[in-house]
């Protein structure tokens, strides 16, 4: 099976998720542990204080939108395909840590951070993207509300 991270975009996805690693990496005794990259894994990463799981990550990196378009033509909504959330939740809960979600709008340089263990994910068959490399595919997806997230400017700098 091909993975996407391995197409052109899919590597300029990796990039971007690492300034979000890079960006939790900064304070001080946090950890972003990156699941490996060359299997389909059930999260994304892993999160760290200390010698301490304290989380588990959910990261996307989106292009050509603002947060500004975020919020008014998506209603502050991320849209997540329900599989990959299911699958999270289900290993944070088993860990007895969050799974936290971190959407970063890469164009604007923001990063949205929700703990989606406390919120409600409104779910719903919807046709989307099929992946980063494009395609359309009819699937169950969780619309995650990003009314509350914690917003974060300029973290690549």
């Amino acid at each position: 099976m091909g993975l996407d991270i391995a197409t052109p975009k899919g590597r300029v996805s990796l990039k971007d998720e690492q300034i979000v690693a890079r960006w939790f990496n900064y304070k001080e005794g946090h950890c972003y542990l990156q699941t490996p990259k060359d299997s389909p894994a059930k999260v994304d990463a892993v999160l760290a204080r200390g010698d301490a799981v304290i989380g588990l990550a959910e990261t996307k990196c989106r292009y050509n939108i603002t947060l500004q378009d975020f919020r008014h033509k998506f209603h502050n909504e991320w849209l997540v395909t329900w599989e990959k959330l299911e699958s999270g939740l289900k290993m944070a809960e088993q860990l007895c840590v969050p799974l936290y979600g971190f959407l970063y709008l890469v164009d604007d340089d923001v990063l949205l951070i929700a703990n989606l263990s406390k919120v409600e994910i409104r779910r719903e068959f919807t046709e989307t993207q099929k992946t980063i490399n494009g395609g359309k595919i009819v699937r169950e997806n969780g619309f995650i509300p990003m009314k509350n997230a914690l917003v974060k400017h300029d973290i690549n700098k």
